[in-house]
């Protein structure tokens, strides 16, 4: 495991380099938000990321050569309060995103989704819900679960466009929009 504990936001940067956690989960401790930036480099988190107490995750790749993002799970309960993930390229979730009952928890993803496993994002909480928005396509024989409950879940691209999902579900929301679904041939 690789703890983060300074108790204040942790930043890593680079540009055209690789970062990579490629073994093990990422832990934050109390207050330490985790904010990852590669201009052009691809980032792995692939043992996924834990919190304890509300923090935010921030993972950018944009800019350079390898623009790509794939991460393992986030969150679990009330560990991981805000969730945004930028991949040029694209973004592999290859776990679940579950944010905690804190006041202004989201789910962004800004760029191409691929799906490398099954998939559930969950912002639905006794009493803070958050917004669920993927900004791009959605892509991967896999299932994607989206509950938002009384917030909104939106999808900017096509979902399933290149290679179709396994299933597709919105367990609760207040409103949905999405793009549009299938390869459009079929």
């Amino acid at each position: 495991n690789f703890l983060v504990n300074g108790g204040a936001t942790t930043s890593f940067t680079t540009t055209d380099d690789a970062i990579s956690f490629n073994t093990g989960t990422v832990k934050l401790a109390d207050g330490s938000n985790l904010t990852v930036t590669s201009a052009g480099g691809a980032i792995g988190i692939n043992g996924g990321i834990r919190g304890t107490s509300d923090e935010d995750v921030s993972l950018s790749s944009t800019g350079g050569t390898t623009n790509t993002v794939s991460v393992g799970a986030i969150g679990s309960a009330n560990e991981i309060n805000t969730v945004g993930i930028t991949g040029g390229t694209s973004i592999t979730l290859n776990g679940n995103i579950t944010t905690s009952d804190a006041s202004g928890n989201t789910v962004t993803l800004t760029g191409p989704v691929i799906l490398g496993a099954g998939v559930t994002i969950d912002t639905n909480n006794t009493t803070n819900d958050g917004t669920i928005s993927l900004t791009s396509t959605v892509n991967g024989a896999q299932t994607l679960a989206l509950d938002a409950g009384g917030a909104d879940v939106s999808v900017g691209g096509v979902i399933g466009g290149t290679t179709g999902l396994s299933s597709l579900t919105v367990t609760s929301a207040n409103n949905v929009s999405l793009n549009d679904i299938g390869d459009g041939d079929t």
